[in-house]
């Protein structure tokens, strides 16, 4: 039992690692666009204003979706800690 909790830890320290190298990768991303960008600075604005929300929305659904997982995963511990605890 010890060893699925193990993981199941890993797990979610591997995608959580994955989140930050991907909010990381979208900042440089958008520090090299600006630096080279030939754009007029009111397009710039409105570009990033859009890349921004697109990434928080992103994360947003990428923290919902790791919530639910969470709550799955409580109830289906509390779940077989009865079962369990029944026996």
């Amino acid at each position: 039992m010890q060893d699925r909790s193990r993981l199941d830890l890993q797990k979610e320290e591997s995608s959580s690692g994955f989140l930050l190298w991907g909010i990381a990768g979208l900042g440089a991303g958008l520090a090299i666009g600006l630096l080279i960008a030939p754009d007029k600075g009111e397009k710039i604005r409105q570009n990033l204003k859009k890349s921004v929300g697109d990434g928080l929305d992103h994360l947003l659904e990428s923290v919902e979706n790791s919530l639910e997982k969470a709550y799955e995963k409580a109830v289906e511990d509390e779940k077989a800690g009865e079962g369990s605890a029944s026996s």
